[in-house]
């Protein structure tokens, strides 16, 4: 199968470069962030290109989360909890887990949830 060069272009600029749905994502994010305080007591910080003032949300981009205080025993049963309530992909990264340069992001410049 022969793909032709400006096929290919133009359907990249469609896809990864178009923006989008970031208050869509913003608002399932908030609705997500709640959910994990409700019903686990989760601390939670949004990060990455949804969150930050000089990226750009992407069609493609997920929404980062940082959650501090899901229960590690349970962690793939939220996460599908999670998945369920936004059509956005998920990034889902239990504080415990995380690295020290991805907690130093959350609580620099992420934003608290």
């Amino acid at each position: 199968m022969s793909v032709n060069r400006s096929d290919l272009i133009a359907h990249l600029r469609r896809t990864r470069f178009s923006p989008g749905d970031a208050s869509g994502a913003r608002r399932d994010a908030q609705s997500i962030a709640r959910f994990l305080k409700d019903r686990y007591g989760a601390e939670v910080w949004g990060i990455g290109s949804l969150f930050e003032e000089l990226r750009s949300f992407r069609k493609g981009s997920d929404i980062d989360l940082v959650a501090k205080g899901i229960p590690a025993d349970r962690f793939f049963e939220v996460l599908v909890e999670v998945e369920d309530q936004t059509p956005f992909a998920v990034d889902l990264i239990p504080w415990e887990d995380a690295s020290d340069l991805i907690r130093e992001i959350a609580l620099a410049s992420g934003v608290r949830l």
